[in-house]
């Protein structure tokens, strides 16, 4: 006897994701009850999340003794940096702050890197589709991750804010290439944002939160841990880097409307000019 509902077909059951993390899913095996823990990569015939496929995904019970077919779905709908975020909590539990800390400084570089992406790609792309093709964006995000490639968390940082305040995301592809081409290719000359700057050039909603974000110093933090000393961080101090992490990168997610979905720009697109 199975627990939960049939897949449409009536083929096989369907279970519902219990934890969805940045690396691993967890859930229930519908036949035996056995909690299987699939790795993305490795152990899922796609890395794309659940939540965006419509039939969700077939699988097996990890359970050698069960070895069962399911189908899995409701995977979390959540950027990859924010996955990284909620996978602090299960960090926290398991006293593992020094990981929460790495976790913590990855998803604010991710959040950069995901920034320049939607104004220097997507966008673009998705405002001039009908004229390139797919393989000259992928030229051009090519191009972007080689200028940026060497670029450490402030510099990072800087780019983002940089960019971000000066509001000078371009229209169209010609545009975007050379706002790509004019990233400096050392990070070392990329000049740091004040928070004076911040003030005068920002949105009422933007203006903390970028403020906050300029002052934050989890790289400081992660830098620590990484170096030769292994410097082993307390629950007060991961908790803390959590807290602030959540309060600025989650509502500037949804403020700037941040999504690595490139069809989700092209459908907005679509629907603006219909």
């Amino acid at each position: 006897m199975t627990h939960g509902l049939l897949s449409e077909d009536n083929s096989i059951p369907v279970v519902r994701v219990r934890v969805a993390g940045y690396e691993n899913l967890v859930v229930d095996c519908p036949w035996c009850r056995h909690e299987s823990v699939f790795n993305r990569v490795s152990e899922l015939p796609s890395h794309e999340l659940i939540d965006g496929r419509v039939d969700g995904l077939d699988t097996r019970c990890l359970n050698e003794k069960c070895n069962k077919p399911f189908r899995i779905v409701s995977d979390s709908a959540n950027e990859r940096h924010e996955l990284l975020i909620y996978d602090c909590y299960n960090l926290l539990t398991r006293k593992q702050y020094m990981h929460c800390i790495l976790n913590l400084a990855t998803a604010h570089e991710m959040l950069f890197g995901l920034y320049l992406r939607v104004e220097l790609l997507y966008k673009p792309f998705a405002a001039d589709f009908s004229s390139h093709a797919l393989d000259e964006l992928n030229r051009m995000s090519a191009e972007l991750e080689e200028r940026i490639k060497g670029y450490t968390f402030v510099p990072l940082r800087a780019l983002f804010l940089q960019q971000l305040i000066n509001q000078e995301s371009p229209i169209d592809m010609d545009e975007a290439e050379r706002a790509i081409h004019s990233i400096p290719e050392r990070a070392g000359c990329v000049k740091g944002v004040s928070n004076a700057e911040i003030r005068d050039k920002s949105s009422a909603s933007l203006k903390p939160l970028l403020i906050k974000l300029n002052r934050s110093t989890i790289h400081e933090l992660r830098n620590r841990v990484v170096h030769k000393r292994a410097y082993r961080p307390t629950l007060e101090e991961a908790k803390d880097a959590l807290d602030n992490t959540r309060s600025t990168i989650f509502p500037l997610t949804s403020l700037l409307g941040l999504s690595d979905e490139l069809n989700w720009y092209l459908s907005a697109s679509n629907h603006s000019n219909t």
